[in-house]
């Protein structure tokens, strides 16, 4: 019963899962799935501010399908938020918000990979056409960082004396 529970042995070789640990601190007792805006950062390539903007775009999005996302949100989980009556109207137009504040390049490259669409590398590979996977992958680093990072300045993760 219990391998059923967890990823399947391809998904744990490709390391997108965290096995559950238990410590001091934590006692997580399920597989926890690493978003490829984590892997990223743990590799050095999005800043701390990419990440928090590439989380919130994922909570307005599944929150604007329907999903209850209040957990995500600190504020929202604790109470001290408004109460909203229709939160999935909320989601939607801050949704449409963000997505106006994207180049219609990188709202296709981040809903890709949000989607489990697309790689960095392919989303690269459609700008450059090219066969080399490094400068497929910088190309879709590019457009993904350059993305996340109106939408950090949008939602004042940085300020405009940060922003590049």
């Amino acid at each position: 019963m219990s391998d059923t529970l967890g990823p399947t042995p391809e998904q744990l070789r490709k390391a997108t899962y965290e096995p559950p640990s238990k410590d001091r601190d934590t006692n997580r007792v399920a597989y926890r799935n690493v978003s490829t805006f984590e892997t990223l950062h743990n590799r050095g390539e999005l800043e701390y501010c990419h990440v928090r903007a590439a989380e919130r775009l994922i909570q307005h999005v599944e929150g604007s399908l329907g999903y209850d996302v209040r957990i995500l949100d600190p504020w929202e989980a604790s109470g001290g938020g408004k109460a909203d009556e229709f939160p999935r109207t909320r989601h939607a137009k801050a949704l449409d918000d963000a997505i106006n504040q994207l180049l219609p390049r990188e709202w296709s490259a981040l809903k890709s990979i949000i989607h489990g669409l697309k790689t960095i590398e392919m989303i690269g590979r459609e700008t450059t056409g090219g066969t080399y996977r490094q400068i497929n992958r910088a190309h879709g680093l590019r457009i993904v960082t350059s993305g996340l990072e109106r939408l950090a300045y949008h939602w004042s993760f940085i300020s405009k004396k940060e922003r590049v």
